[in-house]
């Protein structure tokens, strides 16, 4: 039961039991500790004399453009609001002002730190959640001069931030025009080529680019120059392999409908919530959906690098660290895990592998290691379960694949990370 000491009235004890049966019937869910801190003092945080004061209006600017975030208005009371009549009667007037009161703290929290739980929607998520008091910010936020101003100042300041917000707003208008068409299966295309579904994937790219040039209906089939670029920019942009090639990578990229690129907007926007606020002057920002890395220096970008991850199967977690050192020229000590699932079966496959790979065998023996000769061992009688090796590959020839450089980190889970620099 929501016990507030200002709900003595009859018309306050109405409020509580018509907001009592709103949650039993599952049409509204409020935060009632939160908000009995909110009205120990009040009866009215955001009504004077049953009319809207500036700070209201703030308050439900801010929620209906939750939308602008990829949050849903509707978790935050939204029509609920737009329906109630404040100047109806008192009832009306306490009904509003709490929903207000309790959509307006749930959106602060949901955009200060995410609406879910980190670790749960992703299990890979080892970077510490913030803990944050709604009820303290908005305490504070009322008493000074421009609500709005506080508001505001609770999403991610940060430049992906906002090119996301961008991205998002760009995407819904996609999906309010009906998105694009699939682009059927078809042999590779080469720059120069001609081939019918050239219009199809000159009108998806056209949504990418605006400054590509729809060609004649002459030379509607021909996969010119300036297509080409704009399919090179389209596979830099997705992390694709830039070879100006449409193959089947190209188009299951460009048939991502704009329905599923928006929710991808939304959900990485929500993960830019879960992340630290502040980061220092200098950190690494690692993009593993992009391949990416970012070394940020004083706010700025000052290096770009492509980066190896792990596979769907075996993601790379999401994590914050410190860097502990850099290794030059170093050689690759293969986990356990990648051995036995991905090694053994290209070695058991091709016994030159290891050879053509610059891959040394070990195993232990009385406590000592020792090395092996890969063609010495009967690699068909080993398996993932009776698997008594250790592999590792050394930098030969100024290659092996960490690169020249690694720069090397420990999770809080005692994982080593290595970034690839050539």
């Amino acid at each position: 039961m929501l016990l507030l000491s200002s709900f003595c009235s009859i018309t306050r004890a109405m409020t509580v039991q018509w907001l009592e049966q709103a949650q039993i019937d599952n049409a509204i869910t409020l935060d009632t500790a939160s908000l009995s801190t909110m009205y120990s003092q009040s009866t009215f945080i955001w009504l004077n004399n049953q009319q809207l004061s500036s700070q209201a209006h703030d308050a439900l600017d801010f929620i209906s453009g939750s939308s602008k975030h990829g949050l849903n208005p509707e978790h935050y009371h939204l029509s609920a609001l737009t329906q109630l009549n404040p100047l109806h009667d008192n009832l009306s007037a306490q009904q509003f002002d709490i929903l207000l009161t309790d959509g307006l703290l749930t959106l602060i929290h949901d955009i200060a730190v995410g609406r879910l739980q980190a670790n749960s929607a992703d299990p890979n998520w080892f970077i510490p959640q913030a803990k944050f008091n709604a009820v303290a910010f908005l305490h504070d936020a009322l008493l000074k001069p421009h609500l709005k101003t506080q508001l505001n100042s609770l999403s991610p300041n940060t430049a992906e931030y906002y090119q996301l917000l961008v991205a998002l707003s760009r995407y819904q208008s996609y999906v309010s025009r009906g998105g694009w068409l699939a682009i059927p299966s078809m042999p590779l295309i080469h720059p120069g080529d001609r081939q019918k579904n050239i219009p199809l994937i000159r009108d998806r790219l056209h949504f990418e680019n605006k400054d590509l040039v729809l060609s004649s209906k002459k030379r509607a089939h021909h996969y010119d120059p300036f297509l080409e670029q704009a399919v090179r920019d389209f596979q830099r942009k997705y992390g694709l392999k830039v070879d100006g090639i449409i193959g089947s990578e190209t188009r299951r990229a460009m048939n991502v409908s704009a329905i599923e690129r928006l929710q991808q907007i939304k959900v990485t926007l929500e993960r830019h919530r879960w992340m630290p606020r502040e980061l220092g002057q200098r950190y690494l920002l690692i993009n593993a959906a992009n391949y990416q890395l970012h070394a940020i220096n004083d706010g700025n970008k000052a290096l770009k690098m492509k980066v190896i991850v792990g596979r769907k199967s075996r993601p790379t977690p999401s994590f914050f660290s410190q860097v502990n050192h850099l290794v030059f020229n170093p050689y690759w000590n293969v986990t356990k895990k990648l051995a036995r699932l991905d090694l053994l079966p290209k070695q058991q496959e091709n016994l030159n592998y290891f050879y053509l790979h610059d891959i040394r065998v070990f195993s232990k023996h009385n406590g000592q290691k020792v090395e092996h000769d890969p063609y010495s061992i009967d690699w068909q009688s080993v398996s993932r379960s009776n698997f008594p090796y250790t592999f590792r590959q050394d930098h030969v020839n100024n290659y092996n694949i960490f690169g020249q450089v690694t720069i090397e980190l420990v999770t809080g889970q005692d994982t080593k990370f290595n970034v690839k620099y050539s």
